[in-house]
């Protein structure tokens, strides 16, 4: 992708818990974005992620916004819509990445927004960016591996990143942080339009019968870390909601 000319690249940083597998990787988290410097509309976004596919749903959430005045609006987006360890250091890194821009650039932190997106509707031309539908969100479910197990020599932690409509609570895309590529493919399409809310036992059932690898257990595991954040996300939702 070739950026254009009056676009500013600016970066925000956060500490990530000790139990996040990205501090066994990076230490810190990392947002990078790439916005217009008149507008402050993000053109392009990345995230020092594990996982491909939790990278590419945040990225959702911010692309398209402003940088210059819907922060809220990005934090609230990440609050609501990623349910993941990573979920306060993605707000602190995007709160960082403005504070640079205002001592940068502190002309700039004062210009209107020209252009806002809905959340999850931005298609950039010529992009790989996934799109995800309106009333989806990202759950990451961990369990810690059997230290025999060749994902520990990198993660320590093996964790599932699911994408999850809401109301139906159907897997819509996953991706697992296996060493092996062609492992989390097997696992995706024994997953994927099955839903948290009625098929939870029928997973583990076909992970226990097809996927014959000494961390079998440990996606259990993930499976049911992952349903249980989002009945609490589901419980916190409609609690907001109100009668």
């Amino acid at each position: 992708m070739i950026y254009p000319e009056n676009s500013l690249y600016v970066a925000g940083i956060a500490k990530a818990s000790a139990q996040n597998p990205i501090a066994v990787r990076y230490e810190q988290l990392l947002t990078a974005l790439v916005f217009d410097r008149e507008n402050g509309r993000i053109i392009d976004a990345d995230v020092n992620m594990v996982c491909g596919l939790t990278t590419d749903f945040v990225k959702s959430l911010l692309i398209g916004y402003s940088i210059f005045t819907d922060l809220p609006k990005m934090a609230e987006n990440i609050s609501k819509n990623y349910c993941g360890l990573s979920r306060k250091a993605l707000v602190v890194c995007i709160k960082n990445a403005f504070a640079n821009i205002s001592e940068l650039v502190p002309e700039a932190a004062n210009r209107p927004a020209s252009v806002q997106k809905p959340r999850l509707s931005f298609q950039q031309e010529g992009s790989s960016l996934h799109t995800f539908p309106q009333s989806t969100i990202c759950v990451v479910g961990l369990s810690k591996t059997n230290s025999k197990n060749p994902i520990t020599m990198h993660h320590e932690i093996l964790f599932g990143s699911f994408v999850v409509e809401t109301e139906s609570g159907k897997i819509v895309d996953v991706q697992f942080n296996t060493i092996c590529r062609i492992t989390s493919l097997f696992l995706s399409q024994m997953l994927v339009g099955l839903s948290f809310y009625t098929d939870l036992d029928e997973m583990s059932r076909r992970v226990q019968k097809r996927y014959l690898d000494g961390s079998c257990r440990a996606v259990q595991v993930i499976l049911k870390d992952a349903g249980n954040k989002l009945e609490n996300w589901r419980a916190g939702a409609a609690k907001e909601k109100g009668p």
